[in-house]
């Protein structure tokens, strides 16, 4: 096996561990156990079972699975659906064909291509948590945290940043689906071109060559939601935690640690955390590449795409 997969599962395996820091974390600063987790805001109604070591442990399991099968899915779905409306819109423009195209492992690749699918879930999750915390309500919150919740101050960006562990199992899940579908593209060697692959690039007049891969066409769109309004987004959330914990501090004279370390130290790490959770289906699709080209032939050529570039009808 190549030395990237042995870096990938130690990177994963790291992912693993640092998702399990709110629990360990305040054990050691306090010399306790983690039954400190029992008051406040982290004992609420049926979301108590998400604030328990070996449910949270589940639910970092849990993360990877859904990258992995949002991804098939998505191969299975979106591959042929993507490649049908690309030709429907340039089919009379462009020229399709397959060219030969070796990918080697690459812990460098893996991480660089990890960044869109994470991003964009990050926007889709934090998006969706602002949106029941923000515009359902308190009886919504009721529902699921219990009578006793409170959502003052600091408690309103602890309540997303929560909900962002629930909502980000099914953001992982959706936005590995719309993405892995390019890579197959990618991978295949899938291009398309205004003129014909094997022409001089001066040969048509009026024309500037432009040959870029399918799988890059549709990733380029979408890069909306994953670019620098996802990290303003993130830089917003970051900075009211610190200022309405500030703000609780002035008021009361303290900090519960579980806010400190949810707020201030994993919402900074998520998007890290969420990258290297995707190793495994990264990993998972080199191990498997021969197989992915084959299948995004097969369906070039249902489409009616030769396996090499020629001259468009």
């Amino acid at each position: 096996m190549a030395r990237a997969y042995w870096y990938g599962i130690v990177l994963f395996i790291v992912a693993l561990f640092l998702q399990l820091i709110p629990f360990l974390l305040p054990a050691i600063l306090t010399g306790g156990v983690l039954n400190i987790w029992t008051g406040d805001i982290f004992s609420f109604g049926i979301y108590v079972t998400l604030s328990a070591f070996w449910d949270q442990t589940l639910n970092n399991l849990l993360m990877p699975v859904m990258i992995i099968l949002g991804g098939l899915f998505g191969a299975i779905l979106f591959v042929p659906l993507y490649l049908w409306v690309h030709r429907l819109i340039y089919k009379r423009s462009r020229n399709y064909g397959f060219v030969q195209h070796e990918v080697k492992p690459s812990l460098g690749r893996w991480l660089r291509r990890g960044i869109l699918p994470t991003l964009f879930a990050v926007y889709v999750s934090i998006t969706v948590a602002s949106i029941m915390v923000d515009t359902l309500g308190l009886g919504f919150l009721t529902t699921i945290f219990g009578s006793s919740v409170d959502p003052f101050l600091e408690d309103v960006i602890t309540l997303k940043i929560m909900l962002w562990g629930v909502t980000g199992l099914a953001a992982t899940f959706i936005c590995s689906a719309l993405v892995v579908p390019t890579w197959f593209l990618d991978d295949a060697g899938l291009l398309t071109s205004n003129v014909r692959i094997d022409n001089p690039l001066d040969a048509a007049p009026n024309h500037l060559p432009n040959i870029s891969g399918v799988g890059f066409w549709l990733a380029r769109l979408l890069k909306g939601y994953a670019g620098i309004a996802v990290i303003l987004l993130y830089i917003t959330i970051l900075t009211e935690a610190i200022v309405l914990s500030w703000e609780y501090f002035l008021l009361y004279g303290f900090v519960e640690l579980p806010y400190l370390i949810v707020n201030l130290l994993m919402f900074p790490l998520y998007p890290v955390i969420i990258l290297l959770l995707c190793l495994p289906l990264l990993m998972l699709l080199d191990y498997f590449v021969e197989s992915r080209q084959r299948y995004v032939v097969r369906i070039g050529g249902w489409l009616g795409i030769e396996e090499h570039f020629d001259k468009k009808s």
